[in-house]
């Protein structure tokens, strides 16, 4: 078994450089329109999604209202950064906006999910992924944020974070060119 323990080291060492890597790359903020990027309306117009409880929730009962869908991992760095300013967004302008922080669970679990919820102070509306919509972007990486009208319409999609200042401001814009 000893002569074993280095190679499992090595093979784990790759592994999370691996993932490094991929998690750095998926950081990079990307506008609208990635490459190969399936249309977000398209994706979103039959889209469901479960909350914590296990209720389906659909874009269509935030009629009204701004929203920003939020796909993220508690592992994911760079979707912290996003938290904090959409959280100000939130407080700023009450029941017109309206963050989804949609866990994918492709390595959080639900358990995972609520600890989180716990033990930070958001007020979002936390949903689960259960039918894979964020697959069906074909984009690689997170977070992914896909900003909607209050008439459902997609106004936006970007991957990754330009840091709480700058996706404070440009979602911000955003909410103010559409809301006003």
């Amino acid at each position: 078994l000893k002569q074993y323990i280095p190679s499992v080291r090595l093979f784990a060492i790759v592994l999370l450089s691996a993932f490094s890597m991929i998690g750095l790359l998926s950081c990079q903020n990307q506008e609208s329109a990635y490459p190969g990027m399936t249309d977000p309306q398209a994706v979103l117009d039959n889209a469901s999604f479960q909350t914590l409880d296990g209720d389906i929730v659909r874009l269509a009962d935030f009629e009204g209202q701004f929203l920003v869908l939020d796909f993220w991992e508690t592992w994911c760095s760079p979707c912290m950064e996003v938290f904090p300013a959409m959280q100000e967004l939130e407080d700023e302008y009450g029941d017109s906006f309206t963050m989804l922080a949609i866990n994918l669970g492709k390595v959080d679990d639900l358990e995972t999910v609520m600890e989180f919820k716990e033990n930070n102070p958001y007020t979002f509306d936390y949903l689960l992924d259960p039918n894979k919509v964020y697959d069906e972007f074909k984009i690689p990486g997170i977070p992914f944020k896909v900003m909607v009208g209050p008439n459902g319409e997609v106004l936006k999609a970007e991957m990754g974070s330009s840091g709480r200042e700058n996706d404070y401001s440009k979602v911000k814009t955003l909410y103010e060119q559409t809301m006003n």
